[in-house]
């Protein structure tokens, strides 16, 4: 079977993004489970479609889409978990004309450090709130 080319939806940022905030907003709708899955996805493309006549995308796309978003989600947050505190990855510090600068450390206020894997941490458990929320 060839694929028609026309009928391909590439995905653009803003189209992610609005794909999110309306999973976002209906997310209460899948995990109760009072309307098949199916058929929230189905109202999720026809709101894209309304919301832009160029999003031409059908429910199954937009349950594909999602599933492939938190799919990468996770293998970042596995990578980051075996790479994270490499050199490689997060050098040791960073040359400037003001001297050598660590670029994992942040003082805090009580002047104590933060390490590079607690600023990670801390940004993936955020990033994950915002796709759950």
């Amino acid at each position: 079977m060839l694929l028609d080319k026309s009928k391909v939806f590439v995905w653009s940022d803003k189209a992610v993004l609005l794909l999110l905030e309306m999973y976002r907003e209906r997310e209460e709708d899948f995990s109760i489970g009072l309307k098949r899955s199916n058929k929230i996805w189905t109202e999720i493309a026809a709101e894209m479609k309304e919301a832009n006549s160029s999003y031409e995308v059908i429910g199954q796309q937009c349950a594909s889409k999602m599933s492939g978003l938190k799919r990468t989600y996770k293998n970042i947050a596995v990578m980051d978990s075996i790479f994270g505190d490499k050199a490689l990855i997060n050098p040791p510090a960073i040359a400037t004309s003001d001297g050598p600068v660590n670029p994992c450390k942040e003082l805090s206020p009580t002047s104590s450090t933060i390490s590079c894997s607690d600023v990670r941490s801390k940004y993936l458990k955020t990033t994950a709130a915002k796709i759950k929320s």
